[in-house]
């Protein structure tokens, strides 16, 4: 299918040539954007839009070099689903009504992937000599930080969505949103630290 645009007819510039220009300015000035906010920061629902921005251009370009080819169509489909992705996100997030909705859907967001993210990361394989002691521990080490950034995340974003109207204008529904995701985390948290106590103490019984 072969979309015409005003533009490409009165200059005779092909799709791709237009693709390129469109994609070169989009991606300077998004980089551009990021140099100015210093980063991705967790706090900051724009800096996020343009880490999303940011992804999805780098897609657009993979995508262009695939269908240059003709060839690898299940590849294309591929990186066209996670274009997709990235713009339902995009309006997930951005279309709210207020910076305060934006914000609540943001953070609803985050805590729902941060959650999955410290739930995913729970389990400690345990050592089977696959690889080496020193590279274990230094997985081991990797995992545990990680899983201590994800809680400080959940954390951040508990105190930041009880700051925002929601809490007063909709109690009912707030709790609904966000409590019940809360209790839910929590028992999660008391269940696997109440096995590892018990984990522990049954290696101390062993050792009398």
């Amino acid at each position: 299918m072969n979309i015409k645009l005003p533009y490409m007819e009165k200059s005779g510039e092909s799709q791709i040539s237009v693709f390129s220009k469109t994609h070169f300015i989009a991606t300077t000035v998004t980089n551009y954007l990021i140099s100015e906010k210093g980063g991705f920061f967790v706090n900051d629902a724009v800096s996020f839009l343009l880490r999303l921005g940011s992804n999805f251009l780098n897609v657009a370009d993979t995508f262009l070099s695939i269908a240059k080819t003709k060839k690898d169509t299940n590849s294309a489909f591929a990186l066209f689903r996670v274009q997709a992705d990235y713009l339902a996100t995009l309006l997930l997030i951005f279309e709210g009504k207020s910076e305060d909705e934006t914000k609540f859907r943001y953070l609803l967001y985050l805590l729902d992937g941060v959650s999955q993210r410290a739930d995913s990361l729970e389990v400690i394989p345990q050592y089977n000599n696959d690889i080496s002691q020193e590279d274990y521990n230094a997985l081991v080490t990797q995992m545990t930080n990680a899983k201590q950034n994800a809680e400080t995340i959940l954390d951040f974003c508990y105190e930041a969505i009880d700051k925002l109207p929601y809490k007063t204008i909709n109690p009912t529904l707030f709790d609904k949103i966000v409590k019940n995701k809360q209790c839910v985390i929590r028992k999660t948290k008391r269940a696997k630290f109440a096995e590892r106590n018990v984990r522990k103490l049954k290696r101390n019984v062993h050792k009398f």
